[in-house]
């Protein structure tokens, strides 16, 4: 909403790969928006995904978030072309990558449905993994995707603590 009220300015330290003045990007950028229609078109789905991953808890919520932006983030930086790279929806390809994996990795009945139920309703996302136009990031799209799906295998190798189950 800042950057709305701002006319959009912050978009200019958006992620701009390999230069250096931008790295730092790679802990924000996925919270600019180029629109307010870009803003409104990732609400739903990162309000949903990001629910679903959320039913693990809090604790899985924001260490997801955290990593998928990061992570996606670097490899972009190091590989995407030259252009402002912002939004949200490197997280919304981050939780659907991060909800099919989990369930691939753990095979928990809880996993399983919520990943039928992502597959079902976000199957679409797949054509964002494309080049279409200079607009869309879809390196974004498909480093959250990866960043997510890694972060699910991480999750899966540790065992959680009872304070982060109860969380």
């Amino acid at each position: 909403m800042v950057n709305l009220l701002l006319g959009y300015q912050l978009n200019q330290f958006g992620l701009v790969p390999r230069t250096t003045s931008h790295f730092t990007a790679i802990f924000y950028w996925s919270f600019l928006h180029g629109s307010l229609d870009h803003l409104l078109t990732n609400s739903i789905p990162f309000t949903i995904l990001g629910l679903l991953v959320a039913v693990r808890g809090s604790y899985y919520f924001f260490l997801t978030t955290l990593f998928i932006s990061i992570t996606s983030g670097i490899v972009v930086w190091l590989f995407g072309r030259t252009a402002i790279h912002i939004g949200a929806s490197v997280l919304i390809y981050g939780y659907f990558g991060f909800l099919i994996s989990r369930a691939w990795f753990d095979r928990q009945p809880l996993s399983l449905i919520i990943a039928l139920i992502v597959v079902i309703t976000y199957s679409g996302l797949i054509f964002g993994l494309f080049p279409s136009t200079q607009q869309i990031s879809w390196e974004g799209h498909l480093a959250g995707l990866i960043s997510g799906s890694l972060m699910a295998w991480l999750l899966c190798k540790q065992k959680p603590t009872k304070k982060q189950l109860q969380e």
